[in-house]
């Protein structure tokens, strides 16, 4: 049944803008938040999330595929009035639509093209494939100055037009709509709003909840029973078609954000914590079940009496066969944290990450298996170096040797019992590993025997990275990076001149070199280290894993689904978010065509899209922003010689943009001198890219909303 996804304002900053270059490898349901799953009939179920995921089931929720949605934004309610015809929703009052049961999806009329942007549905719901309803809110702020609205459209065509309808004039987000007709339905929202109409909306009225409570879904079966459920375990009932609501004795604290019916006796609900409710009274009576999870399960639906499914975050699928009496959790592949991930050619590789999780693949990402550690502390990096020897360090001074390709492991005698972060094998034999308070290690026997060097700083390393025998580097805190020419027996400082941790080095050559930080730096040197040039404005996230193909084209990952891409030497990096708003911890080349990245939710993308890319011409110094972070509103600064640029316009020195990081625009303005204002107060808190574009010249900087 639907329901609503409450997480979308903080999530809604890291949606996707464009992800046809990366395609999704583990797991096959992304460890996204899932917002809404349905019954469309014929033993089939749709589930749709963040990021624009959709994805199906058709033998009743054992197993599940991805749909091209046609959209990156975030999902939050997905309805099929029947087998073939069905509708997404979310994010900037987006909906999308199939008629050939999820095989195509595309966007039907927008309901509303005010400012979208910080706009969305939370509800849809169709009362046949014509006529359906959606609820939400609105915000008008950068148009007309008016309030956050709450909000139903309605349409009767089947999404080609909508008519916006304004409950009362509430400014509360509505976050679920259910018509028990045509024309009678009810929708509700924030501090236990409930609104009914028996005109298809252009009329409505208020009932009285008797609570404050947040209500997160409605539902009916047939015209006179109805559920409401919302935040602090808030059940709501009604027998008399919704004139009035009894709240109901709890038996849990935790939000519930779905119900559904299977008929006017039994009904289902879910929650945050695992939570899952059932009564067989018509909602007098509520017993909780056994989901066997902890995490928030934000709906659920149900094909017939007792095969049901409720999906929720990190990708969560539960289903059960036997009336909810238990649930199983559909495992299609590791949701473990992947710190690391390394090719040794276009088939095999190797990710590795927390608890000791170790997977490999033989056909290029499209199966992994589980390999196996013999240890429970987090592993943090993974050289994959011959076809048979991979190596792996991790937590508690771990080392770890495979000579089978990755499927079982020897531990090697541990010299050092803190954290080790990065290990790189110039050869077979001859390996390097670094750690907290600047530990770094060496092996001249393929990993059987280890001896401690010294590069004279207590500092941790968090990378190592060596072009041969004897010529090497580490990097990690406070900007520092040592260079050895001599296999670690001295080591000399070279530091890129910034106190950002560098989390990722990478060299072509012994003169050209790149490093990666964790206030989203990105650096580069062309003498071997001696001098490091900055090439980015500071304004991406934490990055966390660099890697270069050639002198041109390289990637970078970070948090909150950060892929960046260079085909310029690193002049300009653009903007590649792939579907996941989850932090990514490593980026990894086999070889000219492929390039694969992993991270937090056992995440593994790849992509073969290594060739193209977009170069603009930047001005050499960047935009000055301050105070950051800021709650209201920040000046930006630009230099004088910018400012008397070619303007795009006659009337303009140049066109000033806030976007979201994956390159949704959330403001624009004209700016026609050095130094302009913008008010940030109405952006919910996040991390924003500000850019300017002055004919030929580009300009970025970075703003933090708090």
């Amino acid at each position: 049944m639907k329901n609503v996804f409450v997480f979308l304002l903080a999530m809604s900053l890291f949606s996707s803008a464009d992800t046809q270059n990366w395609y999704w490898l583990n797991p096959q349901v992304p460890a996204i938040y899932l917002n809404s799953v349905c019954n469309a009939g014929q033993h089939t179920f749709y589930a749709a999330g963040s990021a624009g995921v959709i994805v199906k089931s058709s033998d009743e929720g054992a197993t599940w595929s991805r749909q091209s949605s046609g959209t990156a934004l975030n999902l939050t309610s997905v309805y099929f009035p029947d087998s073939l015809v069905g509708y997404a929703a979310g994010q900037n009052t987006l909906i999308q639509k199939t008629t050939d049961g999820g095989t195509h999806w595309y966007t039907v009329s927008e309901p509303y093209t005010g400012n979208t942007v910080l706009s969305s549905i939370f509800s849809v719901y169709f009362v046949d494939v014509n006529i359906g309803y959606a609820s939400g809110y609105f915000d008008n702020y950068y148009n007309r100055g008016t309030e956050p609205a709450g909000t139903v459209y309605k349409t009767s065509d089947g999404g080609s037009s909508w008519t916006l309808y304004l409950p009362l004039q509430t400014r509360h987000t509505l976050y679920s709509v259910y018509f028990k007709s045509a024309d009678t339905g009810f929708a509700v929202g924030q501090s236990g709003s409930i609104f009914g109409t028996t005109d298809g909306g252009v009329n409505w009225y208020s009932v009285n909840s008797g609570t404050t409570q947040n209500l997160y879904s409605v539902s009916f079966s047939g015209h006179d029973t109805g559920i409401i459920v919302g935040s602090y375990g808030t059940i709501l009932r009604t027998t008399n078609g919704g004139i009035s609501w009894t709240l109901v004795q709890t038996i849990t604290t935790n939000p519930l954000h779905s119900v559904c019916f299977i008929n006017v006796l039994t009904i289902y609900v879910s929650g945050d914590g695992g939570t899952i409710l059932k009564t067989t009274d018509g909602g007098n009576n509520w017993s909780q079940l056994t989901s066997g999870s902890g995490a928030y399960l934000i709906s659920l639906a149900f094909d017939g009496p007792d095969k049901g499914v409720t999906v929720g975050a990190n990708g969560t699928i539960l289903k059960t066969e036997n009336a909810g009496g238990s649930w199983t959790e559909v495992n299609d592949g590791t949701r473990a944290t992947l710190r690391s991930i390394s090719f040794h050619d276009t088939l095999n590789g190797i990710a590795v990450g927390e608890a000791g999780t170790i997977i490999h693949t033989a056909n290029g990402g499209k199966t992994w298996i589980p390999g196996t550690s013999g240890i429970g502390v987090q592993l943090n990096s993974i050289h994959y170096i011959s076809e048979k020897a991979a190596y792996a360090v991790g937590n508690s001074g771990i080392l770890l040797k495979s000579a089978d390709g990755g499927s079982t492991w020897t531990s090697s005698n541990r010299i050092f019992k803190d954290t080790l972060y990065s290990v790189y094998f110039a050869d077979e034999v001859t390996g390097y590993a670094a750690g907290a308070k600047g530990t770094i290690l060496k092996t001249t026997d393929g990993g059987s025997n280890w001896s401690l060097l010294s590069a004279g700083t207590n500092s941790g390393f968090h990378s190592v990275f060596f072009l041969n025998r004897d010529t090497g580097y580490v990097s990690g805190e406070m900007g520092k990076v040592f260079r050895t020419i001599n296999g670690g027996s001295t080591w000399f400082n070279i530091p890129v001149g910034s106190a950002e941790v560098i989390r990722s080095l990478w060299f072509l050559s012994d003169q050209t070199g790149f490093a990666a930080g964790s206030r989203g730096g990105i650096y580069k040197t062309t003498d071997g280290g001696d001098n490091w040039s900055y090439m980015t404005p500071n304004a991406f996230p934490p990055l966390n894993s660099i890697c270069f193909i050639n002198e041109s084209t390289g990637y970078a990952a970070g948090d909150w689904g950060t892929i960046l891409k260079t085909t310029d030497g690193g002049i300009w990096w653009t903007v590649e978010n792939p579907y996941s708003q989850l932090h990514l911890y490593s980026v990894s080349f086999p070889d000219r065509r492929k390039a694969f990245v992993a991270g937090q939710g056992g995440n593994i993308l790849g992509t073969t899209n290594i060739v193209t890319g977009i170069n603009e011409r930047h001005a050499e110094s960047g935009l000055q922003i301050y105070p950051v972070p800021s709650t209201g509103t920040v000046t930006v600064e630009f230099p004088s010689a910018m400012a008397t640029a070619k303007c795009p316009s006659a009337t303009a020195t140049g066109i000033l943009t806030v976007s979201s990081i994956s390159g949704v625009e959330l403001m624009r303005q004209n700016v026609s001198n050095h130094k302009t204002l913008l008010d940030i107060s109405k952006l919910p808190q996040g991390i924003y890219f500000v850019r300017l574009v002055s004919g030929d010249k580009v300009m970025t900087g970075k703003i933090i909303r708090e």
